[in-house]
């Protein structure tokens, strides 16, 4: 199977988050619930992956600009201390994708936060709190490496 651009960041991706301290699951399937004994998880769900520059000449490459959703959830010690625990580890999250205090991810890709959601509230899971993270991802992509 030919590796696209969008695997590699996808695997860059999964690597960068399996780096932050205590997490016990990342995975792209929305349909593993997490219970406090998974938590924290991060559920990484593609969005809308959007052409934004084409160039037809020989094989055709796309500029596009793809929306990824981390869906981040913990278990809080206690209900008042969940919000502050969330946005620590959220900034966890965030340090190990900027790992090296810069925005490329796969080979030649960059990645910019586009935005955090509102808290939510599992029904699993005694004191559980998440929140989305959306980022950006601006890659080109190619046909030919369908090929390769």
């Amino acid at each position: 199977m030919a590796t696209t651009e969008r695997d590699l960041i996808i695997d860059d991706l999964k690597d960068r988050c399996k780096t932050v301290s205590g997490i016990k699951l990342v995975t792209r399937d929305w349909r593993k619930h997490a219970t406090n004994d998974t938590r924290p998880v991060i559920y990484i769900l593609d969005r809308t992956d959007a052409v934004e520059e084409t160039d037809g000449r020989g094989s055709p490459v796309y500029g596009r600009a793809w929306n990824v959703m981390l869906m981040i959830e913990i278990a809080g010690t206690t209900g008042e201390k969940a919000p502050d625990e969330l946005d620590a580890f959220t900034d966890l999250v965030r340090k190990a994708i900027y790992a090296d205090q810069k925005t490329k991810i796969g080979s030649q890709s960059i990645v910019n936060e586009a935005g955090w959601g509102s808290i939510f509230y599992p029904q699993i899971g005694n004191n559980a709190i998440g929140r989305p993270v959306m980022l950006k991802i601006m890659y080109l992509d190619s046909v030919a490496a369908l090929f390769q």
